[in-house]
């Protein structure tokens, strides 16, 4: 399939708000505001959803609204971004429903994490347009090093020119307005060279794709995953159940690269032993792994192109020219 890569924004450009599985609603106005404040201070022009204050539900109304948003926000001819407004757990449910030949008349750029991770890789599987695994809008309420977040933000949706990634210089979890935690810096645990396709994401919601048409080749790509465990101590344990089964997929064989985002902040997370299982794991023997990168459930954070090309280089990540 043919990639598509979605329209560029610029200063002025309107970009709408869509839910697709937790409602705004349960976030607090003045979160909602400074975010909306936040965009709009940086040149665009910010719609949010109808009825946004209104509680969501899980009904089939509600999941056909949740389309019908989003939709709507493709066919609009003043809608030039689409930005996604938090997650929650059932993003899964609207696939059967997206007209996928609406997103590719109508190449977008459409921006989020966690289970917004289902949404954007279904449409690259299904369309080959490019989404982007970054902020939501509430990432934009953010103090920790919001122009660190932006400007990886304005890298990807505001151009298709190559730039390297960096690691921030201060973290703290993607819930916390004022994280002031010393960024230690990407772990390089295999060195090495790779160049492939980006896919995957909040990698719970990833693996909800297998068996599915919506799963992304895994062949010839460079596969990042991250994971938010708030509530276990064996985080890391859990994220390699869970990459253990995603390298069992077709094309899992011919993975190029991996990159691993940054575990919530919590005592007993055992990252040492997750460095441990990735090291010896026999199906990654061949590919480089950096680990600790400033993707998804971490603030501030990184955009990254999903369907885009990204390049490791020894100790470097790097998106490509698209």
């Amino acid at each position: 399939m043919q990639t598509v890569i979605p329209g560029i924004l610029k200063a002025g450009d309107e970009i709408a708000v869509i839910a697709i599985s937790q409602g705004l609603e349960i976030l607090h106005e003045n979160l909602i505001t400074k975010a909306v404040q936040t965009l709009e201070g940086r040149g665009l022009r910010v719609t949010l959803p109808p009825g946004h204050r209104e509680k969501s539900t899980r009904t089939q109304q509600g999941i056909r609204e949740k389309v019908a948003t989003l939709h709507a926000a493709l066919a609009s001819p003043s809608v030039r971004g689409i930005l996604i407004g938090l997650g929650g757990v059932s993003a899964l449910e609207m696939l059967p429903y997206i007209d996928f030949d609406l997103v590719r008349k109508n190449p977008k750029p459409i921006c989020g994490f966690s289970d917004a991770t289902i949404i954007l890789n279904a449409i690259y599987a299904q369309t080959g347009v490019i989404t982007f695994y970054g902020p939501m809008l509430f990432s934009f309420a953010a103090n920790t090093d919001i122009c660190y977040t932006w400007e990886f933000f304005q890298n990807v949706l505001f151009s298709t020119a190559a730039f390297e990634i960096r690691p921030a210089i201060k973290w703290g979890n993607y819930d916390e307005l004022n994280g002031s935690r010393k960024n230690q810096g990407f772990h390089v645990l295999r060195a090495g060279n790779a160049t492939g396709v980006l896919v995957g994401g909040h990698v719970p919601s990833f693996n909800l794709l297998q068996g599915t048409p919506y799963l992304p080749s895994l062949n010839n790509a460079i596969l990042f995953v991250e994971i938010c465990e708030r509530y276990r101590k064996d985080s890391a344990g859990k994220l390699m159940q869970y990459l253990n089964s995603l390298l069992l997929q077709k094309g899992a064989d011919e993975l190029q690269g991996l990159i691993v985002g940054r575990f919530y902040h919590q005592e007993g997370v055992l990252e040492n032993e997750l460095y441990e299982m990735l090291l010896s794991h026999p199906l990654l023997q061949h590919i480089p792994i950096i680990t600790n990168v400033d993707i998804g459930h971490t603030t501030p954070m990184v955009t990254l192109p999903i369907g885009g090309r990204v390049s490791i280089s020894q100790h470097t990540i790097a998106v490509e020219e698209r």
